[in-house]
């Protein structure tokens, strides 16, 4: 039995010269139990392959640059004490909820360059550790006001890059008080309905909003 922890498989599809997505039978890692780190990226994927259910004791997964659409929650082994998942450059649409739900050992989440405009309410509930979350260029527009709630342990949240005009009052309430914010590149209003959030960026931090750019040092 191989005691293989890190393999990568990354772009196969240049390696075997196919403009096509990798097939990757529900048979490629058996015999690795050991296994506990993953990277699949840029293989034109369109869906998690069924083969990493097999990985009892996977901790960090790459899935990086393909086509995945969605994400479920009987994509991992279960019980899965997977720490690190990243999506990055795929075509999802929304928060994989239901997944996330599956991942309660989660300590960093990577949606980066997703389509998706919405975050929903608790939409991170079972994922309490979380302590790296990053949105960034998503077409975000909009955050429900208890989209973070549960999230004490945060650290950078990267939310640059998106559309946001406006953040709910309330929203930044459930998360770590210390937490890293990235919000430039969006195209904040500075009016009445940013109210909330200003009060919470002038009592938490040291920062300013001006014409939609947000400049922010950390208060400690």
């Amino acid at each position: 039995m191989v005691a293989l922890q890190y393999l990568k498989l990354n772009e196969l599809s240049e390696v075997s010269n196919t403009a096509r997505e990798i097939q990757i039978p529900e048979c490629t890692f058996d015999g690795l139990p050991n296994l506990t780190n993953l990277e699949l990226n840029g293989n034109r994927l369109s869906k998690i392959p069924s083969a990493i259910k097999s990985l009892k004791n996977l901790k960090y997964i790459s899935l990086r640059m393909n086509s995945i659409q969605s994400v479920g929650g009987d994509d991992f082994h279960q019980p899965s004490p997977l720490e690190i998942l990243r999506l990055d450059k795929n075509k999802l649409v929304e928060i994989p909820v239901s997944a996330l739900a599956q991942l309660p050992h989660l300590t960093e989440l990577y949606l980066d360059f997703n389509s998706i405009s919405t975050i929903p309410a608790r939409a991170f509930w079972h994922n309490p550790r979380l302590t790296n979350l990053s949105l960034a260029y998503t077409n975000l527009t909009i955050i429900h006001k208890d989209a973070f709630f549960g999230l004490n342990q945060l650290g950078p949240l990267n939310l640059q890059g998106n559309n946001l005009t406006t953040i709910e009052g309330g929203v930044m309430t459930h998360v770590n008080p210390k937490v890293k914010l990235q919000l430039s590149g969006n195209p904040l209003r500075c009016d009445c309905n940013l109210r909330g959030f200003a009060s919470w960026l002038k009592d938490i931090h040291i920062g300013s909003l001006n014409k939609g750019r947000m400049y922010m040092y950390m208060q400690y």
